[in-house]
């Protein structure tokens, strides 16, 4: 018996299915900055397909803050990594994300970036240097760009002022508002000082150890001040052909700053023929002075005497450099006493400084006339006659004047003097 065989042969298709792996990316640790940190800088690691390295990847990064960065993006090179930046005056907490994509799916990575709030500075402008003044009572100057620091920052400011040379300085004063951009420095200028300081404007806020300050230059420019000397009275004098003498006293160059000046002192006189001779005796550097005069024999009237006292400080920058001043000397050849009758004219009191008593006789009409001259003739006072008549003096030089009163059948004379 014979047998046959037959073989038969299968053909199996089998397909090897990829492993489907999602995309790798190692942890970032939790970051930490300041606020107004500079730009920061993560390298990422650990970024892979999760299989065998042959797909594409796409990496993003995204926030639940926004606001807390200028600057988040992932950068690729020879590292990939994520740059941020806070944005100015920022500060909190943001959670940032860097997903990871392939064609197997989407990996994300979180962490969190804390921007720590940083009490940032107050601010001043600058302050250009000034220059014043010798004597210059104050100086006002208007300070800008003032804050507490940015907006974040709404905080009370402290001021303080400070001079590298206090006896230049009387005293400074600050005038601002809270929340205001400008404000006012005013700084007292000490009299008769001159030179220059240093002032420094410092701003503190809350944070006693935050400061800003801004320095300038004052400087007080010299400038002279006039001479000086008492004030000399009027002189009212009977002619006696003595000599008489009048003290001038309290010369000085001017205040003690300029106590290095030299003096020289003068005089003129407007009527030379009332004395038979006049002089001025000054020894330079002295504070005191004498002028000695001698009244001419029978002269009767008024000298006007100017005193001129200079220095060699100069003129420089509005500076003064010559005092001045006038006073009377008057000479009469009359006695006076405390009453003057002439006739039946009574004035009194006799000298008089403010109201003069004028008494005539009853027979002198009312419509006569009061003449009051000077002693050069210029008629000074004119009304009419009334007994017991007042005349207000008050406003008349120191001197001697005559009264004349005439009416119809009478001539009335008289002299006084004005104290």
């Amino acid at each position: 018996m014979k047998h046959l065989f037959t073989t038969i042969i299968f053909f199996a298709s089998i397909t090897l299915l990829r492993a489907q792996n999602v995309p790798t990316i190692d942890q970032v640790a939790d970051q930490t900055v300041d606020e107004d940190a500079p730009e920061q800088t993560i390298v990422l690691s650990g970024i892979t397909d999760g299989d065998d390295g042959s797909q594409t990847l796409n990496l993003s990064v995204s926030t639940d803050n926004q606001n807390l960065f200028s600057k988040l993006e992932i950068v690729t090179g020879t590292d990939t990594t994520i740059v941020y930046q806070p944005a100015a005056d920022s500060s909190g907490i943001a959670e940032v994300t860097v997903s990871v994509t392939d064609d197997d799916g989407t990996t994300d990575m979180t962490f969190k970036v804390t921007v720590n709030e940083i009490n940032d500075p107050p601010t001043i402008d600058p302050i250009a240097d000034v220059d014043v003044y010798e004597d210059t009572a104050y100086v006002k100057i208007i300070m800008t760009g003032i804050s507490a620091g940015p907006p974040n920052e709404p905080q009370d400011l402290i001021f303080s002022v400070y001079s590298s040379n206090q006896d230049l300085l009387d005293s400074t004063r600050i005038l601002y508002t809270t929340g205001e951009s400008t404000g006012i420095l005013m700084i007292y200028v000490s009299p008769d000082s001159t030179g220059y300081t240093d002032i420094e404007v410092k701003l503190i806020d809350d944070n006693i150890l935050n400061g800003t300050a801004t320095t300038f230059k004052l400087t007080v420019l010299p400038v002279n001040d006039p001479p000086l000397m008492d004030p000399v009275d009027d002189v009212v004098i009977d002619n006696d052909g003595a000599e008489h003498t009048i003290d001038i006293t309290g010369i000085a160059p001017g205040p003690g700053n300029e106590s290095d000046q030299t003096v020289s002192l003068t005089f003129t006189n407007d009527n030379s023929s009332l004395f038979s001779d006049i002089s001025l005796d000054y020894t330079a550097g002295g504070n005191t002075a004498t002028l000695r005069y001698t009244p001419a024999a029978q002269a009767e009237g008024i000298a006007h005497i100017t005193l001129s006292l200079s220095d060699d400080g100069g003129t420089l920058n509005g500076g003064e450099d010559l005092s001045e001043q006038t006073f009377s000397i008057t000479v009469s050849t009359t006695t006076f006493i405390s009453e003057t009758h002439n006739g039946k004219l009574t004035l009194y009191p006799n000298p008089v400084s403010d109201l003069l008593h004028i008494n005539v006789p009853d027979n002198i009409s009312k419509d006569a006339r009061i003449r009051i001259s000077d002693m050069s003739g210029k008629e000074i006072i004119s009304t009419t006659i009334n007994n017991g008549n007042n005349i207000n003096v008050s406003n008349l030089p120191k001197g001697v004047y005559s009264v004349l009163i005439i009416d119809d059948n009478n001539i009335l004379t008289a002299k006084f003097i004005v104290k």
